[in-house]
């Protein structure tokens, strides 16, 4: 699969997205149409629908494809590391584990409400749009390595579980530290066996 420009996938995602609009226009237009200068009313709706349908199919395949791009890039990026990078088996007593977990307010979305907040205003719709709280549990940790007498620090990404499991996964080896040879800097925390 040929690799997308970033001008090739800006200009696709425009032609979607104005396809749509104008099929949008195009629908909203011949629906209610009852002139008698553009004729065959019906058919020129039924073409509106399938330029939005064309428009949405282009966006949506071109965000797809830039999203495939994107991951084979990183798993391509993370194996050339791993060939090249030193394999350090984690030492549970090198580790700091630390807790990363949050709460986040998610706004509830509701066509209904959306509407009754466009008709009132939009200070008043504030209060319409209920928001409830999310928990996100997860957790990293600081590794500490002794590298020929010096010590290294390497923080790990965050987890989507809370310490109890990362500390279990460092125990059973499922955890491993991959650190490029030359430049220490670059560096990955690799679990095996969960994703």
């Amino acid at each position: 699969m040929p690799k997308i420009s970033n001008t090739m996938f800006v200009l696709k995602i425009v032609a979607g997205l104005l396809l749509f609009a104008i099929s949008i226009i195009g629908i909203a237009f011949f629906r209610r149409y009852t002139g008698t200068i553009i004729p065959y009313p019906k058919v020129w709706l039924f073409v509106s629908i399938a330029i939005g349908i064309i428009g949405g199919y282009i966006t949506y395949i071109t965000l797809r494809r830039a999203d495939d791009e994107l991951e084979q890039s990183i798993t391509l990026t993370l194996n050339n590391l791993k060939a090249r990078a030193e394999k350090i088996k984690l030492e549970f007593d090198n580790c700091d584990f630390k807790d990363g977990s949050f709460t986040k307010e998610v706004e509830e979305s509701y066509p209904g409400l959306i509407i009754a907040s466009a008709l009132v205003g939009s200070s008043a719709g504030a209060y319409l749009t209920p928001v409830s709280k999310k928990n996100i549990i997860q957790s990293f940790l600081i590794y500490t390595n002794d590298n020929n007498g010096s010590t290294e620090k390497f923080v790990s990404q965050a987890f989507p579980f809370d310490k109890t499991a990362l500390k279990y996964y460092v125990m059973t080896d499922a955890l491993t530290l991959y650190v490029h040879r030359t430049d220490r800097q670059q560096y990955f925390f690799e679990l095996k066996g969960k994703a």
